[in-house]
């Protein structure tokens, strides 16, 4: 985790290769809860995203793609 010196507040990034992100997203939820703490971005690649389906929502996250 990185300090932002500047707030305070932590940072951090994590990233998955989650190969499918409507198949994996409760694996995702579960990765995060046990984390322990907020990750700042989470990044992830092969999601295998269909154009027509909106991304899984996740608590306290908001999607980009």
């Amino acid at each position: 985790m990185i300090k932002n010196y500047q707030n305070e507040q932590p940072f951090s990034i994590l990233h998955t290769n989650i190969c499918s992100i409507q198949a994996n997203t409760e694996h995702l939820e579960l990765t995060l809860n046990d984390l322990g703490h907020n990750v700042s971005v989470i990044a992830v690649s092969e999601t295998c995203k269909n154009k027509n389906k909106q991304l899984p929502s996740l608590d306290n996250y908001q999607p980009f793609y």
